[in-house]
């Protein structure tokens, strides 16, 4: 996942090229959607990676200040996933390193469930060269840990 109030730095560029996946996470606000819009830049002129970008909404609450249709044009590419914003559960699961998945029945935990679920689902549909890349913990083991 890349953040994107964060940098690349040279280890990340270079995870970009093996990922089947690239979950580029964006607040809804404008400084957040401007860094988004930069990162998107970034990672096409990389070439062949950027078709593996996912845009994941994170902090997502109404009223947004930037609502998700408007986000999606700035972006130029649909929204994957929404995560809502819900500071206690994430606070909670952090302070008592229990992961969210595990923390309880709260609407972040359902959202990850189904974000797990979306990716399995579209790893499924791939190649199976990409299959082979995922190595000995497999996508089934993974999925397995939420």
């Amino acid at each position: 996942m890349i953040d994107a109030g964060s940098h690349m730095n040279p280890c990340s560029v270079s995870a970009l090229y093996t990922a089947d996946m690239i979950g580029l996470v964006a607040n809804p606000d404008v400084p957040c959607v401007r860094n988004a819009q930069r990162l998107l830049d970034r990672i096409g002129q990389l070439g062949p990676c950027a078709e593996r970008v996912k845009i994941l909404l994170n902090r997502a609450a109404e009223p947004y200040p930037i609502p998700p249709a408007q986000l999606q044009s700035a972006l130029g590419q649909p929204i994957f996933h929404t995560f809502p914003s819900d500071y206690k559960a994430v606070s909670s699961a952090l302070n008592s390193g229990v992961p969210l998945a595990l923390s309880g029945n709260t609407e972040m935990a359902t959202q990850f469930d189904k974000f797990i679920r979306r990716i399995i689902d579209t790893g499924a549909e791939g190649d199976s060269a990409a299959g082979e890349r995922r190595g000995a913990l497999g996508i089934n083991r993974l999925a397995s840990i939420w």
